[in-house]
């Protein structure tokens, strides 16, 4: 019994010691968060394309050149700004892409 336990002591300390592994970092939350922001996005995306082609079928069907000018004039408007929330949307999934690979620094 001694022996055993000489021998368990003196093999356990010539063992190599693991090295400590790596922690990773947890991103459930951040992730949550981004699919939350990008779901939002994305309806915000879809809403200003439906304002949109409102506004271009209304500029197609005005009466007066007058009130086709403003309507094709509102259509440019929330274009540009459904082009803007597109990119927004494309940042938040790069983010959350980053992210899932582990990457640290989420960076678009």
């Amino acid at each position: 019994k001694q022996w055993y336990q000489r021998r368990v002591a003196i093999t356990a300390g010539i063992q190599p010691q693991q090295p400590a592994p790596t922690p990773v970092p947890d991103n459930t939350a951040q992730l949550l968060q981004l699919q939350t922001q990008i779901q939002q996005a994305a309806q915000q995306v879809q809403l200003l394309g439906q304002q949109a082609a409102q506004a271009y079928s209304q500029a197609q069907q005005a009466p007066t050149n007058e009130l086709r000018n403003q309507y094709y004039q509102q259509y440019t408007q929330i274009y540009q700004q459904q082009q803007q929330h597109q990119q927004h949307h494309n940042t938040l999934v790069s983010q959350h892409t980053s992210l899932l690979r582990g990457s640290t620094t989420a960076s678009a």
